[in-house]
């Protein structure tokens, strides 16, 4: 299937989205909750980029929803795996609403990715989170490829975000977030020109380890 169909089926086929409104509804509790700072907005580039996130929660993508620009937010792009109930027959329509598109890289990686550089080459925004799961002990964990290959290949910026706090507030095992204080560091881009994959995986990692200390 070309990029442009695939597009059009997955992610553009409803120009009304629900993502602007939810960060309406959402950004007053989260700032008065969780304190929340953004830092460097003005770090990102024109043009489509990759978001590369640390994963500390189950409120990371709300958190992003909340800090992201709107200009930016509303051509950005979320990753959910395919479970249980979110199908792909029954849970795109919903999905596509959020912004969000659902892979599973584990069973279609083919799909998957295609997915991905669809939205990139037409002009979007993807965010990944290059551990692809939470956090166990709020360590920094190995990031998978995926998003240094997609950089490397669409010759697309990598812009590293740092979350800190969401582990202290909703680690694994936490029923109900605690009120504690969040920040969000969006830092300076990583250009695919002159690195390799591994370069881009490795400069990226290094940028949000070090906004950690």
């Amino acid at each position: 299937m070309l990029l442009s169909s695939i597009f059009t089926h997955y992610v553009g086929h409803y120009r009304f989205s629900l993502i602007l409104f939810l960060k309406i509804l959402l950004m007053p509790l989260i700032k008065i909750y969780f304190n929340l700072h953004v830092n460097g907005k003005r770090n990102i580039p024109e043009g489509p980029v990759i978001f590369a996130p640390n994963h500390q929660s189950f409120l990371d993508s709300l958190l992003l929803i909340a800090a992201l620009p709107n200009k930016i937010l509303k051509n950005s792009y979320f990753l959910s795996r395919e479970l249980g109930l979110i199908k792909i027959s029954r849970g795109d329509s919903l999905a596509r609403l959020m912004n969000t598109i659902i892979v599973n890289i584990d069973i279609n990686l083919k799909e998957s990715i295609e997915k991905m550089a669809a939205v990139i080459q037409h002009k979007g925004n993807l965010v990944i989170f290059p551990e692809g799961t939470r956090t166990i002990n709020g360590d920094l964990g190995e990031f998978k490829k995926t998003f240094a290959i997609l950089s490397k290949e669409l010759n697309c910026p990598v812009v590293p975000i740092t979350i800190n706090g969401a582990y202290k507030s909703f680690r694994r095992g936490k029923l109900f977030p605690k009120a504690t204080s969040i920040k969000i560091y969006i830092l300076e881009p990583i250009y695919p020109s002159n690195l390799t994959v591994d370069d881009i995986v490795t400069k990226t990692k290094n940028s949000i380890e070090q906004q950690l200390l």
